[in-house]
């Protein structure tokens, strides 16, 4: 047999082959890759060791609505515990297009939380489990995470005359300006207060604080914006604002 008649037999299997794989889609999986584009992490945190309180992971989730009946859970687990599941809720539709979806594990004390992202619709299953490591928690300090997000609240409080808080963000450069903008008024005024460095998260990750004077006992709305190599980034909440 010459060369030109074994290609062209090859050319042809591979033709009938590729019709078959087409034809029946089904047939191999009907689970997608590990990781893919229509589900991803947010952001996540959990709030370190407490004496007086349970250790937990929350956060958001970043959906592609693919159709509207779909279930998302998070696979969990403390420590070298069994495999469980909580299911996570829609919250609202992002900027970016995608839904959010807010999760929380329930409470344990002294034990890290690994966890990990399945999207259940169409009939298939799509997974973000950070490229098959699953996303890790550390019990006995602060831990935040960010994957989609560029920068998230860390957490916030407010006084009589102050609102105060935590920012975490991604480090792109270091020439960077970082802002709270605020209103007492439901945004027929606001203000804005620049944030400070506070620290080094690692992983690349930095915590800013910010401290916003308010008139007495009043209710503050408020969003985050971080400017960076020319690009504003902010965290408004999913475009509901934060309210205390």
């Amino acid at each position: 047999m010459n060369r030109k008649n074994l290609f062209s037999k090859l050319l042809v299997l591979l033709l009938i082959f590729c019709i078959v794989f087409t034809a029946l889609p089904g047939v191999f999986s009907q689970t997608a890759n590990a990781t893919s584009p229509n589900v991803e992490l947010y952001y996540a945190k959990a709030p370190g060791y407490n004496p007086t309180s349970s250790f937990y992971a929350e956060g958001y989730i970043a959906i592609k609505n693919l159709a509207y009946n779909k279930k998302v859970t998070v696979v969990y687990k403390y420590g070298s515990s069994e495999w469980q599941e909580v299911a996570a809720t829609y919250f609202s539709t992002s900027g970016d297009g995608y839904e959010a979806w807010y999760f929380k594990t329930p409470g344990v004390w002294a034990s890290s939380c690994t966890f990990k992202i399945k999207y259940e619709v169409n009939g298939s299953i799509y997974w973000d489990d950070n490229g098959g490591i699953g996303y890790y928690m550390a019990w006995y300090a602060p831990t935040n995470l960010l994957q989609k997000s560029t920068v998230a609240l860390r957490y916030s409080s407010k006084t009589q005359t102050a609102l105060n808080g935590n920012i975490v963000l991604k480090n792109l450069a270091y020439n960077k300006q970082v802002k709270v903008r605020y209103t007492t008024d439901n945004w027929a005024t606001y203000n804005d207060v620049n944030a400070t460095y506070g620290t080094d998260l690692g992983n690349g990750l930095e915590d800013w604080n910010f401290s916003a004077p308010i008139p007495t006992g009043s209710t503050v709305k408020y969003a985050i914006s971080y400017t960076v190599n020319g690009i504003t980034y902010w965290d408004n909440n999913f475009g509901a604002n934060y309210a205390q």
